[in-house]
């Protein structure tokens, strides 16, 4: 019986030395600049910025793919949910009559990254698009930059109008 006791003092007393060294280890490096907190919050936001971006147009696709012969009354590229600047969480597929982000496919629209509002949609004569308005400045604009610049390497759709990143759904 006494054994077992000083097994759990032997592994307390090693992972207690191990929260130590990696809370010194972190102290270190944030003293010495090499680590940039807000590196890791920039990041995840681009991340969920790109992630909800995909989202959206997949979605938005899907509507139009599934249902090519929906009407959305406006005259303006009429398989694709109508509006202009409307929020992306009102689109309603005009083929189903559904509500895109009701979740009857297991996918709700997740809330808009922290210093960005809503995303936005338009359909107009020139395109079908969706955008995100940076409202928290200048960290925001950063994570929009840099999403921007994920899309420019691929989509020559993305653009960044003031503080809007525009992503046009190719149709």
């Amino acid at each position: 019986m006494r054994r077992m006791s000083d097994i759990r003092g032997f592994v307390h007393t090693h992972l207690l030395a191990a929260v130590l060294l990696s809370a010194t280890l972190a102290a270190v490096l944030a003293r010495s600049g090499r680590v940039d907190a807000t590196f890791f919050t920039k990041s995840g936001i681009v991340s969920q910025i790109v992630a909800q971006a995909n989202m959206i147009r997949q979605k938005v696709v899907a509507c139009s793919t599934l249902y090519p012969s929906g009407n959305n009354g406006t005259g303006n590229h009429i398989s694709y949910p109508g509006g202009n600047d409307v929020a992306v969480s009102t689109l309603t597929c005009p083929g189903s009559g559904q509500n895109l982000w009701t979740g009857v496919d297991g996918q709700t629209l997740p809330k808009a990254p922290n210093g960005f509002s809503d995303w936005k949609y338009i359909n107009d004569t020139t395109s079908v698009r969706i955008y995100l308005r940076a409202t928290s400045l200048p960290a925001s604009q950063s994570a929009m930059q840099k999403a921007f610049g994920y899309f420019n390497q691929t989509l020559p759709e993305a653009s960044l109008l003031g503080n809007d990143f525009v992503l046009t759904i190719s149709l």
